[in-house]
């Protein structure tokens, strides 16, 4: 359940507990996810790449930001520290840190502003791809570095954390909720120094249902 990027389903934990009722399994999945949150955590800090994507099923005729308001959709925000470190060959390298995610209503300044208050400790520098949202007003308590902006680089090459955590929160999904938007909307991923794991809910939401 934490090692194993699909993640496991209620159908699975039934089957492999031998528990009666698949009902009575869905809960206990819940709860055992929801026992794996550190109540004590901190803020995350130093240096963070920040981004939303969408999750559920497809938007007919949309995409991009055109699908909000689908009732397919449900859109998350997401941040993830930055780790520098030294490999072997003392090069200098990144590595994705703690992660925080939230399902927000729309990506303006005010959601974002929210999001990063609760989620960032200020004085953060803050990685973003320059969306109107992260503006100058929502991180005026963060160094705010704007990676795609004018430039031909993909975003995903720009910003590889926070976009690698997006796919193994799809990927989770897809294998534990492959039709749910409800359970979406309940559960994203969580967080391990230098790796990603679906965990529960643990934080407030920039406006909407919580996540991590």
């Amino acid at each position: 359940m934490a090692t194993h990027t699909p993640g496991i389903s209620a159908v699975q934990l039934q089957r492999q507990l031998g528990i009666a009722g698949d009902t009575t399994a869905w809960h206990m999945l819940h709860r055992l996810r929801k026992g794996m949150v550190n109540e004590y955590r901190t803020q995350l800090s130093g240096i963070v790449e920040a981004d939303e994507t969408f999750i559920g099923g497809p938007a007919k005729g949309k995409k991009g930001r055109g699908v909000i308001g689908s009732e397919n959709k449900s859109l998350v925000i997401g941040t993830v520290e930055v780790v520098i470190y030294l490999d072997k060959k003392n090069q200098i390298r990144e590595k994705a840190g703690r992660l925080r995610l939230a399902v927000i209503l729309n990506a303006d300044e005010k959601s974002i502003k929210k999001f990063m208050e609760e989620n960032v400790e200020s004085k953060t520098e803050v990685r973003s791809d320059g969306w109107n949202g992260y503006s100058e007003s929502a991180l005026k308590n963060y160094q705010h570095l704007r990676q795609v902006q004018g430039s031909p680089q993909k975003a995903h090459q720009l910003a590889p954390h926070i976009h690698r955590v997006f796919s193994n929160l799809k990927t989770w999904l897809n294998g534990v909720f492959p039709v749910s938007l409800r359970s979406e909307k309940k559960f994203a991923g969580g967080e391990a120094g230098g790796q990603t794991f679906p965990v529960p809910p643990g934080l407030s939401a920039a406006g909407s249902a919580p996540l991590i």
